[in-house]
């Protein structure tokens, strides 16, 4: 057993150094092609070299290559998606010193996990394993929540006034205030995009509170209650635009800053008419527009300003 555990040895010793005579004699082009083992640089696949692998023996420690999104809430709750090699063993993630939670080996090359809340800024992104703590090649970058226009901002006290409300990190929200009374038809259009319609309030200006799984974003003063007035000539038929008629959000905004309501009927003939806001047009013919030409009054085309509101007949 002794004599036969010796020959073992002595024959891998030999192949060994074989192996490494032949990278150093061999012609050109085998040697470049093993100059792959030269892994101290002296140009020659040697003991050296071996020793260098020998005093790295061991487990690796866990390769991040890429980590997607590198930006998120400030409220936490992004899942991050870590490629790499060797994550089987992964059993934490931080983000910022912070633990992420929900951290998921989906494979050897593919963690999940969810960020936690943090600070304006970058963070540094730290993958734990037992073998070691890779520190990711980017950092993630904290951004806050915010919102960034209510359109239109001003309605009738009685409510039904359909709202867009536009920002950063909107897709999870699920409820919208006014002045502390729920909306209703909250939808999250997207990312940057929440509509939603107004509840009935009292006049004045409000705060409005958007909710969510990110959590709150208040806007104080958000939105202005108004009282709608109907002319003394006429009969209300629709206190505020209907969006699926108005689709224009500014010429909506501009019908409700009147404070008059946008359809009514006169009582004296019954005949229905519609708010027109003030605002600015071009009048005139255009030469070349349609098959008949333009008469001599009709231009030249001109820009028109109209300050004051008025009712047209539908």
């Amino acid at each position: 057993m002794h004599h036969s555990a010796f020959a073992s040895g002595f024959r891998r010793s030999v192949v060994l150094l074989v192996a490494v005579c032949a990278a150093v004699v061999a012609p050109p082009a085998a040697h470049a092609q093993n100059c792959a083992g030269d892994l101290n640089g002296d140009g020659v696949v040697n003991g050296a070299d071996l020793g260098l692998v020998l005093a790295n023996w061991g487990v690796c420690p866990p390769n991040v290559t890429q980590v997607s999104p590198l930006t998120g809430s400030v409220l936490g709750g992004t899942v991050l998606s870590i490629t790499g090699g060797g994550l089987s063993e992964v059993t934490a993630v931080t983000v910022g010193g912070a633990a992420c939670t929900q951290v998921t080996v989906l494979s050897p090359t593919l963690v999940r996990a969810t960020t936690p809340a943090g600070a304006a800024g970058q963070a540094a992104i730290r993958v734990i394993a037992p073998t070691g703590t890779t520190l990711a090649p980017q950092p993630f970058n904290y951004v806050q929540q915010q919102v960034a226009s209510i359109v239109p901002n001003t309605g009738s006290y009685t409510g039904g006034t359909a709202i867009t409300i536009t920002g950063q990190y909107l897709a999870g929200t699920t409820g919208v205030t006014i002045g502390g009374v729920p909306c209703t038809n909250v939808v999250a259009v997207s990312a940057t995009q929440v509509t939603a319609v107004t509840p009935a309030g009292s006049v004045g200006t409000v705060d409005v509170v958007i909710s969510g799984a990110k959590g709150t974003i208040t806007v104080p003063g958000g939105f202005t209650y108004q009282s709608i007035v109907v002319p003394s000539w006429a009969t209300l038929v629709e206190a505020q635009p209907d969006p699926a008629v108005v689709t224009d959000p500014s010429l909506r905004a501009a019908i409700a800053a009147t404070g008059l309501a946008w359809r009514v009927r006169d009582t004296g003939t019954q005949m229905e008419m519609m708010l027109i806001p003030p605002g600015t047009f071009q009048m005139g013919c255009i030469m070349g527009s349609n098959q008949y030409g333009c008469y001599s009054y009709e231009q030249p085309v001109h820009q028109v300003t109209l300050t004051n509101t008025y009712y047209l007949g539908r």
